[in-house]
């Protein structure tokens, strides 16, 4: 996963309750919709997610954050 707020996103992470891993932070999922969420530095309304080099979405930021569930019947993917 890519995100483009003007180089000014952090990486996501997934959220506690999609981590389905050994723990819910190693970012390790089966999750089929799982939910991620990031923080963005500076003045963004919106960051713009690519996934697998395809614009998936663009994510309206609220208070230097922003979250998003990734629609199912998007196969396998890593983030």
């Amino acid at each position: 996963m890519m995100l483009d707020a003007g180089m000014r996103a952090r990486l996501p992470d997934l959220v506690a309750a999609s981590d389905t891993g050994v723990s819910s932070t190693d970012n390790v999922t089966f999750d089929r919709t799982p939910a991620l969420m990031g923080r963005v530095v500076g003045d963004v309304s919106q960051v713009r997610l690519v996934i697998d080099g395809q614009r998936a979405a663009t994510v309206p930021v609220v208070n230097g954050g922003w979250n998003y569930t990734v629609p199912a019947g998007q196969g396998n993917r890593i983030f």
